[in-house]
């Protein structure tokens, strides 16, 4: 009877070392596989990036990062929007605006976007990096259609639904939630926009 109540306690040991021993290796694995793999993804990402600073400034030829501290901006609905970057065009003749990235929440999260806005304080163009919002819908945010309209404002925009005015947008109907977290985002990087050029004058 002894032998036979050590055998089970003697299994379960053999057990928990096993699991311990599987788990362990998972665990170097996946710290070796990101090891292997966070370089090129962080150099796709930069890339990336790069490559949309460029569309929403094309007379600009360098782009230099820009220490933002404040890290976010509250609408005026009062609306947390984060802010991801900070970026001071340049080209040969000097200064042309900024690019910055924006973070606002839409209706299935995060709506990554980097925004254009010239010397001027005018948005030159935007485009959306990655988002999460409902398919056919929400993603109508990233059509040229709603985006040009954003092209050449300045100040404060609002969305409406009817035919807009000077300083308004039309949001997109159905999809209203995710048009003005987008539009949160556009009037916090002009906002930003706004701060520096005061703080530089």
């Amino acid at each position: 009877m002894q032998n036979s109540s050590k055998k089970p306690k003697s299994d379960i040991l053999r057990l928990a070392v096993t699991l311990c021993l599987i788990a362990g290796i998972t665990a170097a694995l996946v710290s070796l596989v990101n090891a292997i793999t966070e370089p090129e993804i962080t150099r796709r990402n930069n890339e990336k990036t790069v490559q949309s600073l460029k569309a929403v400034m094309p007379l600009a030829d360098e782009f230099e990062q820009y220490e933002y501290t404040d890290g976010s901006v509250i609408s005026d609905d009062g609306k947390e929007v984060t802010i991801d970057g900070v970026w001071r065009a340049k080209n040969k003749d000097g200064y042309v605006g900024f690019c910055i990235k924006v973070s606002p929440k839409g209706y299935g999260g995060a709506i990554e976007t980097i925004i254009g806005i010239n010397s001027d304080l005018e948005v030159t163009d935007a485009q959306i990096i990655s988002m999460s919002e409902t398919s056919g819908i929400g993603t109508k945010i990233q059509d040229d259609g709603f985006l040009s309209q954003f092209v050449g404002k300045s100040g404060k925009i609002t969305g409406v639904a009817s035919l807009p005015e000077k300083d308004e947008i039309q949001t997109i109907s159905g999809a209203t939630k995710s048009s003005k977290a987008f539009l949160r985002g556009i009037n916090a990087a002009l906002t930003v926009a706004a701060q520096i050029s005061g703080g530089e004058n």
